[in-house]
Formats: C-alpha cells, structure tokens, sequence
C-alpha cells in the first residue's frame, strides 16, 4: 500500500498531535528509535511534519495503548523488571555523557569531511539506542495521563474513602530523585553563598557591576567555572537550535536569588528527599491492586528516567547544532537550511546529490514518514490534504478549555503564548503561560507564571512536576490552549477542577 493511503486509512482520532518547535536534524536520530528497535513493540507508523522551525510530531493513539500496556504487565509479571532496564540505561547515559564531553572540546575545524560525518553519526546512534529504551516514556505517560484518575476515583469509591483524588494522584506521582533542574538551582545558590561572604563582590552583584576581571583570582571562579562547563547545554531549546549558557546568564540567575530566602530555595530544591518517605507510608495504608499498584510502583522511576532523557535531548541538540555550524563553514551554506538535512543525508549533501535549493524548499513545509529507520519523504504540496485531516480537523470556537489538574489552585492573568525560547522575553511576572508543552529552557518564564497551561502532557510531564515544586496552578492535556487563547487574553484558571476561561 501507498504510505500515503496508509496514513490516511486511520480516523483523525487515532492520531496524537504533539507541536514544539524543531529541526529535522535535530530530531533525526531520536525519532528512529520509536520504529527501528524499540523494546517491547515498535510504533507502526511516526509522522514529523516540519515547517519553518515547528514539528507536528504524530503518533498512532492505537501504538501508544498497545505499548503502555506491555510495559505494565512486564512490570506485574517481574517486579524488578523496569529497576533492571533502568540500570542498564545509566550505563548507556554515561557513554552519552562521556561522547559528549569529547566531542564538545573537539576542534571540528581541524578534522576532514569523513571524520566530521562519523562523529556526526556516532553521537546520533547513542541518541538513536538510548531511545529505543527512553522512547517508551511516551505511550507509558499518554495511558496514565488517560487511565490514572479513573482509576484513583474507583479505588477512593470502592473504599469509600475521604479523601481527594488530586491528593492522591500526586502522592502517588511524585519524585523521588532530583531533577536536574534541583541540582542546578542548588549549585546557583551555593555560589551565591560564596559571593556573599565577600562584601565587595556583594555589592558589584547587588549593583549589576560584577564581572569576570572582579571574580578571576576569587576561589568561587572554580564554582562558576565548572558550574557553566556542566550545563553548558541549559539554554538549549530542547529539539531546536543551540543558546550559549554564559557568565551573564548566570550572574542573571544569582541577582534573582538575592530577593529570595535561601534557606527556602534550598527545601523546595530537596523536597524530593521527603516525597519517598511520604509515599511509602501512604502505600503501606492502602491496598492497590492490578493496574492502580503497577503504576505505583514505577511511576517516580518514570519520572526520573524522563528527566534523564531531556539531558540527552539537550545534549544531542548542543552537538548537532556545533557539526552543522562546522558543515555550514565549510561549504559555504545557511546552517538554518543545512538543519532540514535527516542525519542519513550528510555524505549525499557533501557529494551534491541533494542541494541548497532542495532544503530551501524544505523550509516551507515538508513531511518525514517513519516506518523502520529510513524516513519516506514528502514536500508539503504533496501531503497537504493528508496533514489536514490529521491536524487541523477541531473546531476552535471555545472560550475554555479542560485538561487534568497537575497542581491544584486558582489564578487570573494575562495570557502568554510561549512556544520558542525567544518568547519568553514577553512573559512579566503574574501572566498565565500557556505552551504546547513546556521544557527545561521555560523554567525562567515558569518562575514568573501565575499559572501554567499546557496542551499535552501527562502527570510527570515537565510542566506537572515543576508547577508542583512552585506550588503553582498547571493544567495540562488541554489538546488546543496555544489555538483558543492569544497572547493578553484575561483568563481565569481554575486548576482544581481543570478548565481556564477566557474573562473579561
């Protein structure tokens, strides 16, 4: 069968529709771990529709249930099963880590064309095996995002119990580990520290006049040193292009604490510590059962495991964006073209069989199909009518929307789209943000939110697990927030119950 008339065989409704922004490149080893390899069962059929630095990122509803509940009952039959899996991928990560180091000191300038293309696709493959593994986060977060609350609401109603199924959902979903982000945040503070027993440097700081020349000689230089060649990758927009995380981010980072209470910053930053006592107590008062005590048993390991597959994504996206810089300098072309090339194309540009001229035209619109590992693809012209079925089949004509309550309050605000990273420069303290889905590059902006919309997303996605640690209002999985509301829309968000509304 036409791989067109195979997508078109499937309803609009049985397709997931995720949009971020993103280059194919930058995407192109991960996507082929979902149907070249992947553990468990492959996805049929992945669509990546890119247009002018977005992705449409599609997926079969039907693969993601049939997937989840592999992983469940791999869970229930072998208790150990996932801790093992996991295990076996920190060792994957270290070789990650370690490829990344290398390659992220190594003069690309210096190395031939050949030598270019390999690094190139060595990094990509450890991408491309780590999601083989990783990739089944995704149909594992979908089904419990769909399936957990009713679940919760029959085990509360069987047992004829007091108590709320929010509560309940979170006690159950909570991290047990840090976060990166945890880690982060607690290195900024223990540099301030540092900075503030100096009263010279303390000033410079409180007067926005420090700089490298005053800290050089000064022992937190090592702090800060190590601190920026750590993270070097945090102002990477995760699947999109490469931001250098600089002294003056950082300075940025430490003025903001100096209006907060450190000793607070520090809790909220370890407040991980308290959430495996509080919920194996919660356990050992209650008695679950099937799918209510799988899902409980994995779900911080879940957690974990996906905030160890963002560093990977970032990671990933830091080094592509520095090859195609080298590629860009050595023949002469916009890197913003070069980035519509899939990870498979390399040597063929390199040898003139695909042009500046064909990525250009890419830009405007182009499809990648996904069946195995080598992608089918199709220039928008061709598939308009079959992308229309698929993402631009609702009607948007509400002034609300409804997803699931990620943590619990109320707010009103002015709204604020925030998709890319330049975005976030409008975002004032108090707005609403509302994202397709937010991702570590957001915490800034998240920082500032009153509350937090997103359109997908399950209950450890990125948004939910943040929102907890602000104690900020989230609703997540509303499908269409980015569609029904316009930046300085007045809302109100009512994250109890799981609506946002435009007001007056």
């Amino acid at each position: 069968m036409d791989i067109l008339e195979k997508i078109k065989k499937y309803q609009p409704a049985e397709w997931y529709v995720e949009h971020t922004p993103a280059l194919p490149i930058n995407v192109s080893g991960i996507v082929r771990g979902f149907t070249s390899g992947l553990k468990l069962k492959e996805y049929d059929l992945l669509l990546c529709y890119y247009e002018k630095g977005e992705l449409d990122y599609i997926s079969l509803i039907e693969n993601q249930d049939e997937i989840a509940k592999l992983i469940l009952a791999k869970q229930q039959a072998e208790p150990n099963y996932w801790f093992k899996e996991y295990a076996d991928y920190l060792k994957l990560k270290k070789q990650i880590e370690l490829n990344f180091k290398e390659l992220k000191n190594k003069d690309l300038s210096k190395v031939s064309d050949q030598e270019l293309v390999d690094d190139w696709q060595n990094f990509t493959n450890l991408q491309w095996q780590s999601r083989q593994i990783d990739a089944l986060l995704d149909p594992y977060l979908f089904y419990v995002e769909k399936n957990l609350p009713d679940l919760v609401k029959q085990y509360i109603s069987e047992k004829k119990l007091d108590l709320d199924s929010q509560t309940m959902i979170d006690i159950l979903t909570k991290a047990e580990d840090p976060l990166f982000m945890n880690e982060v945040d607690l290195e900024l503070v223990e540099i301030l520290q540092y900075i503030l027993q100096d009263n010279e440097l303390k000033q410079r700081l409180i007067d926005d006049r420090l700089d490298w020349l005053h800290l050089k000689d000064h022992r937190v230089s090592e702090k800060i040193n190590s601190h920026l060649d750590k993270y070097c990758w945090l102002k990477v927009e995760s699947f999109y292009g490469y931001n250098q995380y600089s002294f003056t981010d950082l300075k940025n980072y430490l003025r903001e604490l100096l209006n907060k209470d450190l000793s607070s910053e520090i809790a909220r930053n370890k407040v991980w510590q308290q959430n495996k006592k509080l919920r194996l107590q919660f356990l050992a008062q209650h008695d679950f059962d099937n799918e209510l005590a799988v899902i409980a048993e994995i779900a911080p390991l879940f957690a974990k495991w996906q905030d160890l597959r963002k560093e990977n994504s970032v990671m990933s996206t830091y080094l592509h964006d520095k090859c195609l810089t080298e590629l860009a300098r050595r023949t002469k072309t916009d890197k913003k073209y070069l980035a519509y090339l899939d990870i498979q194309e390399i040597e063929n540009f390199l040898q003139g069989e695909i042009t500046v001229s064909d990525l250009q035209k890419r830009e405007a619109g182009i499809l990648l199909v996904f069946e195995k590992d080598k992608p089918h693809i199709f220039p928008k012209e061709e598939i308009s009518h079959v992308l229309d079925r698929i993402i631009n089949c609702e009607k948007l004509e509400s002034e609300e929307v409804r997803g699931t309550s990620a943590c619990t309050g109320k707010a009103k605000g002015k709204a604020k789209i925030i998709i890319k990273l330049a975005d976030m420069e409008k975002m004032n303290q108090g707005d609403i943000l509302v994202s397709t889905m937010t991702r570590p590059e957001h915490l800034p902006a998240m920082k500032k939110a009153a509350a937090i919309i997103t359109n997908e997303g399950g209950i450890t996605c990125h948004a939910a697990v943040v929102s907890r640690e602000l104690g900020i209002p989230c609703i997540i999985g509303t499908k269409n927030a980015t569609k029904i509301f316009q930046d300085r829309d007045f809302l109100e968000v009512d994250a109890d119950n799981g609506i946002a509304k435009k007001s007056s």
